[in-house]
């Protein structure tokens, strides 16, 4: 039994007329009559019963009919969803993303691709950087948002989203939160709080690199290992640390950002997937997260250092506070 078989059947049934279903179906009438023969020979049951003046449905025919036409929508169904399979309507990609892709590039980027293809589940979930290579590898994510490792990984691909810029974290009130740029060697003195190398190898060795560079190893008194923390624990007062610009989102109270001044250390921010994956929901992914990476380039969402502060209001009135101290102290 073939699909033609159950097409010219329900035309025919739905019809009650061999000659009304053969114009419908676009087939000379003898072929759907022998077609129809076959069925029921096959079948071993009668499905219509026939005379001169009209054609009715048999018993078994109406049994059939319910049945050929489920088949039907079902075997219609079967072609839609691998049509949109295949266009990446549907299906699930699985990504990781680091802590200031979070705050940054990735939420507009995921609200734009569910717009656009509300079908598709996205899996969302943050590692480190340095762990995601691996989890791509294994096929636990399909896509990642990480700060690059130093040397390549085989079967992954990658491309540089945006450069990302580094700030310092600062409590408010802080000696150098007056400064509108802040040269690193000015923190040479102050606690720091860090992350640990295996977090993310690349932007770990890019600010150790960069404070040889201006004659001091950090003097480190915490570490985190999310990003979030380690801003949020600057903002306490427990340290100086410096963060992705991204992380400057978090809108902290009592938190101060500042610009380094050149030579500053920057790390890319890339997006990695396998090598060769067929999924078309990725791929179109990655475009859409690619697309969102050039608008915030070319809007400007991705601000120069020099343009960006957190919560300057409170720092400048602390600012001013202390003027007034020193005022008042000079009087008496």
């Amino acid at each position: 039994m073939e699909y033609r078989h159950l097409r010219f059947f329900i035309a025919i049934a739905e019809e009650l007329s061999f000659t009304r279903a053969a114009t419908r179906l676009r087939v000379a009438q003898p072929h759907l009559s022998r077609e129809t023969r076959r069925l029921e020979q096959e079948l071993g049951v009668p499905l219509f019963s026939r005379n001169r003046r009209r054609v009715s449905l048999t018993a078994g025919g109406n049994a059939f009919l319910e049945k050929a036409r489920s088949i039907l929508a079902e075997s219609s169904e079967a072609v839609r969803a691998a049509q949109r399979a295949y266009r990446g309507e549907t299906g699930r990609v699985r990504v990781g993303f680091s802590s200031s892709a979070g705050f940054g590039l990735l939420p507009e980027a995921v609200r734009r691709f569910r717009l656009e293809r509300p079908d598709v589940e996205l899996v969302l979930t943050e590692f480190n950087s340095d762990e995601q290579p691996d989890l791509l590898r294994t096929s636990a994510l399909d896509a990642s948002l990480l700060y690059l490792p130093l040397h390549p990984e085989q079967g992954l691909d990658s491309e540089t989203l945006i450069v990302d810029h580094l700030v310092v974290a600062l409590p408010d009130g802080h000696r150098l939160a007056e400064r509108r740029q802040i040269p690193l060697g000015a923190l040479a003195t102050e606690p720091w709080i860090f992350f640990p190398r295996a977090i993310a190898s690349r932007l770990h060795d890019e600010i150790l690199r960069a404070c040889g560079k201006a004659g001091f190893a950090p003097r480190i008194v915490q570490e985190a290992r999310r990003l979030s923390t380690i801003t949020s624990l600057a903002a306490s007062g427990l340290g100086v640390a410096l963060v992705p610009i991204t992380m400057t989102r978090l809108r902290l109270p009592r938190m101060v950002c500042r610009p380094l001044a050149a030579p500053a250390p920057r790390v890319p921010l890339a997006m990695m997937w396998r090598r060769l994956d067929p999924n078309p929901a990725l791929a179109l992914f990655l475009a859409s997260v690619r697309s969102e990476a050039k608008r915030f380039m070319r809007e400007g969402e991705w601000k120069p250092v020099d343009h960006v502060t957190t919560d300057s209001s409170r720092s400048k009135a602390c600012i001013a506070k202390r003027t007034r101290r020193k005022g008042d102290t000079r009087q008496s």
